[in-house]
């Protein structure tokens, strides 16, 4: 398949706060580590007594003298009593260090739940890793505590400047929801655009719920009393069966209840990932996570920038036929591609065999215009008209009167050939070809897509 072009239209106009000119952020939503992994220096106190950490400890991950190379054994040295060091087991061979020797003592203890889960802004993948965990996979599947980092990965890897990041108590509706309530005021003086929760672990019942809270945050933060646009961006698994996809009628389907709303749904497409050095399929909202952080990093001042995306997305690793595309276009679906590890959001495609002249920029934004303004003009000259045999004669010789007239007013250097043909076993849908030569190139560019024209009968 071709590279696909990119257009857009207007529907609505930014009003977030940037961090900085040019750039939009997203605010992360998810599970995370419950608790913090820290190495402490430790004074030894009595011999055989109690050490207290700064912080009541759940869990001992290594005790040593580093500088003694001496490392202690749990049960059999010391014990963890009331979250402190213990140094009470007096067995044959048990050590403890000498009194006054500092030692290291790597060890968790669990997040305050009034500080420790409130959003933060965050330039850092290394800070997110302090706070939310390294990222861990259990047979093959990620770790539901380490979404939060993941997502944050995705995010920096693709060149977000900054990310908000907002760890739920518990994953769960009650978990989101005040997550959600945290995120109506600014973080660190800045307003997330784009809101993105994890919400991959969750169960499909739970998974429409906290999807309803976070659209229903969205359309209230944009009322009059807040005054910011939000766009909600979600993403599912392939949900139609174990190793199916959507089909095109799928995806329509699912773009027609979204098209008046501030959602933004990924399907079709499951992120695989190398983490503990397996390949790991993750959940479908770290698609939703990779096309807000891809978003994110357009400037403000670009085209594409001021356009928010509604509707639902189709993956970027689907290859779709050259019709499938015009009908998820058509029904108000977006299509996202990779090219070079960059990705790339598309609308109103046509695709054509990739060369040269197909990652022209000037070539390529010609030839949207061009499509875009003739499915425009056949959409408004033809559609709901009674249906005859001439329709697709009508058409051929409206587009050959387009592109001369595109010739004439130098648009294009060059017309050739034509064609309009009903779509094959469809009453509405047409298909249509031409060829032209760009005033910048020396070579022909063969255009092909359809069009449904909804005609009367």
């Amino acid at each position: 398949m071709g590279r696909p072009r990119v257009t857009s239209q207007f529907v609505a106009t930014p009003a977030a706060s940037p961090v900085a000119v040019g750039t939009r952020v997203m605010a992360i939503i998810g599970p995370g580590s419950d608790s913090f992994t820290i190495q402490e220096a430790v004074v030894k106190g009595s011999a055989g007594g109690e050490d207290t950490l700064a912080n009541i400890a759940t869990a001992i991950v290594k005790v040593g003298d580093y500088k003694g190379t001496q490392n202690y054994a749990a049960t059999a040295d010391y014990l963890l009593t009331g979250g402190k060091i213990d140094w009470s087991p007096s067995g044959a061979g048990a050590k403890e260090p000498e009194v006054g020797a500092t030692y290291y003592v790597t060890y968790t203890y669990d997040k305050d739940e009034e500080v420790d889960y409130l959003p933060y802004l965050t330039d850092n993948f290394s800070d997110v890793v302090t706070k939310e965990g390294i990222i861990h996979a259990t047979n093959g599947v990620l770790d539901v505590a380490s979404y939060l980092t993941e997502a944050a990965q995705i995010a920096f890897n693709i060149g977000v400047r900054q990310v908000i990041i907002c760890p739920i108590i518990t994953n769960d509706q009650a978990g989101y929801e005040a997550a959600l309530t945290r995120l109506e005021n600014p973080v660190n003086s800045v307003n997330p655009y784009y809101i993105v929760p994890l919400l991959g672990s969750l169960a499909i019942d739970e998974f429409d719920a906290v999807k309803a809270l976070a659209l229903a945050h969205c359309n209230k933060m944009a009322s009059e009393e807040f005054g910011k646009e939000r766009m909600l961006y979600t993403g599912k698994k392939n949900y139609g069966g174990s190793g199916s996809e959507l089909g095109v009628d799928d995806f329509v389907n699912e773009a027609e209840a979204l098209l008046s709303s501030r959602e933004v749904l990924c399907g079709n497409y499951d992120p695989i990932r190398v983490i503990d050095s397996e390949s790991i399929v993750l959940d479908g909202c770290f698609q939703a996570v990779s096309l807000a952080a891809f978003r994110c990093t357009q400037f403000i001042s670009d085209p594409m920038m001021n356009r928010p995306i509604v509707g639902a997305f189709t993956g970027f690793n689907t290859r779709w036929g050259d019709i499938d595309i015009d009908n998820l276009v058509d029904g108000g679906v977006c299509v996202a591609e990779e090219l070079s590890s960059i990705i790339k959001v598309v609308d109103d495609i046509t695709t054509n065999t990739s060369d040269e002249i197909e990652v022209d920029i000037n070539t390529v934004e010609a030839r949207d215009i061009l499509i875009m303004t003739l499915r425009t003009q056949i959409d408004r000259k033809f559609k709901g008209a009674r249906g005859t045999n001439s329709v697709s004669s009508e058409l051929k010789s409206y587009v050959e009167d387009y592109l001369a007239q595109r010739v004439a007013d130098g648009t294009i250097a060059g017309m050739g050939s034509v064609t309009a043909n009903r779509q094959t076993g469809s009453l509405r849908r047409w298909e249509i070809t031409f060829t032209y030569l760009p005033v910048t190139k020396v070579r022909d560019i063969k255009v092909k897509f359809s069009v449904d024209i909804g005609l009367a009968g």
